[in-house]
């Protein structure tokens, strides 16, 4: 590997040294750097082949870390990763390791209560509540579920 800053792997590889990206973001990284796409192919490959990208990798710690500061649903989370460029396989794998239905339910549940600590005049607004929610990515089911059970 040569530290020559003209070069498309030390390119990407100081691209990487910030924060974690998907293949596309590489690609549309490397392209703003006017690099060919035949070197952006053979640079993606060879960040592929020494593990240094991995879309299914990528989905999995982005769910994780949003699920840590952030009470969303499945579908809101689906809409991010496929924004991020990640193939629909890759995004319905990741979803389905995360979210079964109870859990999409506590999440809800905790997204829910908060709503209503916040804006306790419209505390008991059903409509308003199964609104937030959905803006959130719960599916219609879930939201269901949650408000039955606060109202």
């Amino acid at each position: 590997m040569s530290s020559n800053t003209n070069d498309p792997h030390y390119q990407a590889q100081k691209i990487l040294s910030r924060r974690d990206y998907t293949e596309f973001e590489m690609r549309a990284k490397l392209k703003q750097k006017k690099i060919t796409a035949a070197q952006i192919d053979d640079t993606i490959n060879w960040l592929k082949d020494n593990q240094l990208i991995n879309d299914a990798d990528f989905a999995a710690s982005y769910i994780a870390s949003v699920l840590n500061y952030k009470s969303v649903g499945p579908y809101w989370l689906k809409a991010k990763l496929k924004q991020k460029g990640i193939a629909g396989d890759i995004i319905e794998s990741a979803i389905g390791q995360v979210f079964t239905d109870e859990h999409e339910v506590k999440i809800a549940t905790e997204a829910a209560s908060r709503w209503q600590r916040l804006h306790s005049n419209a505390k008991n607004d059903k409509q308003k509540l199964y609104r937030f929610l959905a803006s959130r990515g719960f599916s219609s089911d879930c939201i269901t579920r949650v408000t039955d059970k606060l109202f």
